[in-house]
């Protein structure tokens, strides 16, 4: 991990994208609590459910403290691994939105595919160097070649 991931605590945004299509937004607000929000697009185009629980439609699931909608909450490593994100990042566990920015690219199964963009407000994170399977890619945030993790 690399001193980068600190930075992962200013994202104020995370796009969530589902079969390579972006259906929607995960963001941070001033009171600590986290909106999840399809897009429009994603719901007038009739995508697949996110999760099973997170039906697709325009009402926004907000999760208060700086936690997240449990699918999302469901993907962070647990014990000593979540350990070791929470120190790199240099955050708390409720922080749990920097925690999955910080493993996104390695989370299990399909969800891999499920995190995307992210930005910071009012511009885009900006990174140095990025490590990924095959390399690197030279952004500063954790990829994987394979994942549809992108850098603002």
């Amino acid at each position: 991990m690399t001193s980068d991931f600190h930075q992962l605590r200013q994202v104020s945004t995370a796009e969530v994208y589902k079969s390579r299509k972006l259906a929607g937004t995960l963001q941070r607000q001033s009171d600590s609590s986290t909106v999840f929000t399809y897009h429009t697009d994603y719901v007038q185009d009739h995508g697949e459910p996110v999760a099973s629980t997170l039906p697709v439609n325009t009402t926004p699931v907000v999760t208060a403290g700086g936690g997240l909608p449990p699918f999302f909450a469901g993907l962070l490593p647990e014990g000593h691994r979540l350990t070791v994100v929470r120190d790199a990042v240099k955050t708390s566990l409720d922080d749990e939105l920097s925690l999955l920015l910080a493993v996104s690219a390695d989370t299990p199964g399909q969800a891999q595919r499920h995190l995307g963009r992210c930005s910071r407000s009012p511009r885009p994170l900006k990174a140095r160097r990025c490590v990924t399977r095959s390399g690197s890619c030279g952004h500063g945030v954790p990829c994987s070649a394979d994942s549809n993790f992108a850098h603002g």
